[in-house]
């Protein structure tokens, strides 16, 4: 059964279609058969993946298709990154309306086979807005993958969706895992790392230690077919963007199959043909995930080259911040709502403070 990851966040603008492909890019170079889906009516990931920025501009062959029980899913693979696809539709909003048929829809996402067999990861887009769209994707995930931007607004919009997870989601969908993406921070702004400073102290475990910068050529590698740690100079940004996907993947490993990812007879041969194409990081022996902690194989910074763009937490952060979060520990219980509420609240006030 495929692990699902939910990219979802009331919030526009905090990068979730750049993350969520960046996700199902690394997901496919490391073996795991890897299936994208675009709920998003604007069509943003079906484009990155594709291409064509008016593919979305149908009712037919699209993602809309798996309300039908009758259909079969109209997978396709991206021709620019290789993983399978379903694309957006303009008329996605026409599903709003039945939260029940989303969630019958959705639940198929976990048996869906490729041509290659059972599907191992999943990575639903989902719209900014909160619709039927945003909130089904969460009942039927095990990862509720939240990018925020350390901002006033951000805080804001962490603060509705870990409440929403935690105080509405996880009693029913007790697989559900909350992973904060703190994204696009602003290098040269000190309320910017103060905010992000808080949410690593007071969200420790949800929260990744990889923080991401804001920067212009983020979506411009996408356009030409690369991951950002592919074109990123900046070796510690090229690292943390490497490291957090990585993250990802291993906090919630694939249910009865441990470290191994179940690979073709010549997977070997297919990665290495992949990479070596790509130019980007050696693709593991056997298929195997290669532990969280190991860096990325990148190349360094040219000479004179300035890396100034290099998150350091503060340091009384200590290693709290950065500890790995546990799986199975019993944090992530609808009991610690009311906790969560203040810590949230308490964020949101000083985020709103640093911005006055």
């Amino acid at each position: 059964m495929a692990k699902i990851y939910a990219f979802a966040n009331q919030k526009g603008g905090v990068g979730k279609t750049t993350l969520s492909v960046h996700l199902a890019i690394l997901a496919h170079q490391l073996g795991f058969n890897t299936l994208l889906v675009d709920l998003d009516q604007q069509g943003s990931a079906t484009f990155l993946v594709t291409g064509d920025g008016s593919r979305h501009h149908t009712l037919d062959g699209t993602v809309l298709d798996i309300w039908d029980p009758l259909k079969r899913a109209p997978l396709q693979e991206s021709p620019i990154f290789g993983f399978d696809f379903l694309q957006a539709s303009i008329g996605l909003d026409r599903v709003d309306r039945d939260f029940n048929a989303a969630l019958a829809a959705l639940k198929r996402l976990h048996l869906l086979e490729s041509g290659s067999g059972p599907y191992d990861v999943v990575v639903i887009d989902c719209p900014p807005a909160p619709n039927t769209r945003q909130l089904a994707p969460l009942f039927v995930a095990n990862v509720h993958a939240l990018p925020v931007t350390p901002d006033a607004l951000g805080t804001q919009g962490l603060k509705s969706m870990v409440s929403l997870s935690l105080g509405e989601v996880l009693p029913i969908n007790e697989d559900l895992k909350v992973r904060i993406l703190i994204n696009r921070l602003k290098a040269n702004s000190t309320k910017n790392k103060a905010i992000a400073d808080n949410i690593l102290k007071s969200l420790p475990e949800f929260t990744f230690p990889y923080i991401l910068f804001d920067r212009e050529d983020v979506r411009s590698a996408l356009r030409i077919g690369k991951p950002y740690w592919e074109v990123c100079r900046d070796q510690a940004q090229k690292t943390a963007w490497y490291q957090l996907f990585l993250a990802l993947l291993e906090s919630t490993p694939i249910p009865d199959i441990g470290t191994e990812v179940p690979e073709p007879e010549n997977a070997d041969t297919i990665l290495d043909t992949q990479f070596s194409a790509r130019g980007g990081p050696a693709a593991p022996a056997g298929g195997n995930m290669p532990t969280a902690g190991g860096d990325p194989e990148v190349a360094e910074p040219e000479d004179g080259e300035v890396t100034h763009d290099t998150y350091i937490p503060d340091d009384d952060e200590g290693e709290e911040a950065s500890a790995p979060m546990g799986e199975g520990d019993g944090e992530e219980t609808s009991g610690e709502v009311d906790s969560q509420d203040d810590i949230l609240d308490q964020l949101s006030r000083e985020a709103e403070g640093d911005a006055e």
